[in-house]
Order: C-alpha cells, then structure tokens, then sequence
C-alpha cells in the first residue's frame, strides 16, 4: 500500500499541491455575486442621472420662463401655455393680487397680498419612467 501511495505522490513537490475543484467553485460563485452586485448599483446610478439630468433640464425652462415674464411689461404679464419644449411641458398661471391661490398639482397654496401685483406661477410637466413629474416656480411682478 504504501508504495502506491509513493507512486502518486512522487511527482508532486512540497508546496505545490494547487487548489482543489470545489474551492475553485466557490471561488468562482463570490465573485460573481460580487460582479452582480456591482451591475446592480451601476444600473441605479444611471437611474438616478437620467432622474437629475430631467430635473435639471426642467428646472432651467422653468427659470428662463419666470425671468422673461418679469422682465415684460406689466400688463402684458399675462397666463399662457402650455408650450412643449422636447419632452417638457411648460406653462404659466398669472393672478391679480390680493387674492389666494388654491395648490395646484404639486404646486402649494399661495396668499398673494400685495396689492398691484401679479403673481406669476411657472410649471414644468414631463413624464419620467412611465410616471408624470412636475416642478413649480412662484415669482412676483410689481405694477411699478
């Protein structure tokens, strides 16, 4: 017996025997889990830009509309919309102060209570993954 034991293992060098089928396995199946995770988190992080990358293209038609309708003389400040700007909808409530202007959407209630005033209310509307999204913007113009 002994010598075929001899026999096996003659070749073989201290040191040396490798790794066995089964540890190369499981080797195998954590880095896997490992590479799999790391797909997952690189898919929400692609999410989350899209998410910010519509959120910021919102938020500037929204800004460059509630600067141009200041900026017009007052009784020219007058509600419009809906414009569509790409996958943007844009449009614009203005009211006579005082007055109080119920929520809208995800816009909030508004007590406008200065006298000679137009409230002016920007709304930007997309749609994001199958689910409507909207920000509002809220600026007033004097009757200067």
């Amino acid at each position: 017996m002994k010598s075929i034991i001899k026999r096996f293992t003659r070749n073989r060098k201290k040191g040396t025997e490798g790794f066995t089928l089964v540890e190369v396995m499981i080797a195998i199946s954590i880095f896997t889990i490992g590479i799999l995770a790391i797909a997952s988190m690189q898919i929400s992080a692609i999410n989350g830009n899209d998410s910010a990358n519509n959120l910021t293209g919102a938020t500037t038609w929204a800004q460059d509309r509630i600067e141009e309708l200041p900026a017009l003389p007052y009784a020219n400040v007058v509600s419009g919309g809906p414009i569509n700007q790409g996958m943007y909808t844009i449009s614009w409530t203005v009211n006579t102060c005082p007055a109080a202007i119920p929520a809208a959407g995800n816009c909030p209630a508004v007590n406008c209570i200065v006298p000679n005033t137009k409230l002016i209310i920007v709304t930007v509307a997309w749609q994001e993954r199958g689910t409507n999204k909207s920000i509002c913007f809220t600026n007033a113009k004097p009757s200067i």
